[in-house]
């Protein structure tokens, strides 16, 4: 199942995998000379261990961004797992077959699912957390290293991962155009801001930009005006509408290029 994978090679030692869903779900491969890391494992419908071993030969460690279902999915296919504390009983927990029958609807994605793929028996078993990272820590690949930016709001445990040495920020689902989602029971919007102020104040060092969903990379200035509009919604200036989700009612923001759902 390692060609359920779009796998897009970004440069040297770095390289896409994206899943055929319609949120196009991305998760990246960074090699160093001595390990590679695996920012996320995306849905677990594919074999992602299988995708990674035909890229690199060196020892992996996962790094979830955060503990969603479409950032988790594989993580029982490594032995090494890493995420934040305030991400990890979720990662332990997994998600129950009940919790994702909706996810393997035929229409949710863009391909043909995998030959031998049990839809109703779909599911992310509960795993191990090997390694806790908070803000400031390095994880060492050998000749590069990527530092822990706890960016949370979306979730309280979103972590970003900067390599400052070539310039490229992996943002998860911090910011992306799209449908933000700050609509969950741990979603944050005041620590979602501070996140993407933080981030806006960063994108001059930043050369790619590699986010959990959508186009990649993303414009640079994209997360500069993220923030703009941001403030711009704190002041008022933006119009709303109540709605019904699947996480209970929203207000939604709409923009030019995101549209902010936050939990009332």
């Amino acid at each position: 199942m390692a060609e359920w994978f779009e796998v897009v090679s970004l440069e040297v030692g770095l390289w896409a995998l994206v899943e055929p869903h319609a949120d196009s779900v991305t998760s990246y491969l960074v090699e160093g000379s001595e390990r590679a890391v695996l920012v996320d494992t995306g849905l677990g419908i594919g074999d992602m261990r299988a995708a990674v071993e035909e890229l690199t030969d060196r020892p992996i460690l996962v790094v979830n961004t955060h503990a969603h279902y479409d950032h988790i999915g594989g993580n029982r296919l490594f032995e090494e797992v890493g995420t934040h504390p305030d991400a990890a009983p979720m990662v332990e927990r997994g998600v129950p077959a009940d919790r994702l029958s909706w996810l393997v609807d035929p229409g949710s994605f863009l391909a043909e699912l995998p030959p031998g793929f049990v839809s109703e028996a779909f599911n992310i078993p509960p795993g191990s957390v090997t390694h806790l990272y908070d803000e400031g820590d390095e994880i060492g690949l050998g000749d590069r290293s990527l530092r822990v930016l706890h960016t949370p709001g979306h979730a309280a445990g979103c972590i970003s991962l900067f390599d400052s040495s070539r310039r490229v920020l992996f943002s998860g689902d911090v910011v992306y155009p799209g449908n933000l989602f700050v609509c969950f029971p741990d979603s944050d919007f005041d620590e979602y801001c501070a996140s993407i102020q933080r981030m806006a104040a960063l994108s001059s060092q930043v050369r790619l930009l590699l986010p959990g969903h959508g186009p990649f990379p993303l414009p640079l200035d994209l997360v500069r005006r993220l923030n703009d509009w941001l403030h711009a919604v704190v002041a008022g200036q933006v119009s709303s509408s109540v709605s019904s989700s699947p996480w209970g009612t929203v207000r939604v923001y709409e923009g030019p290029d995101f549209n902010l759902l936050l939990h009332l």
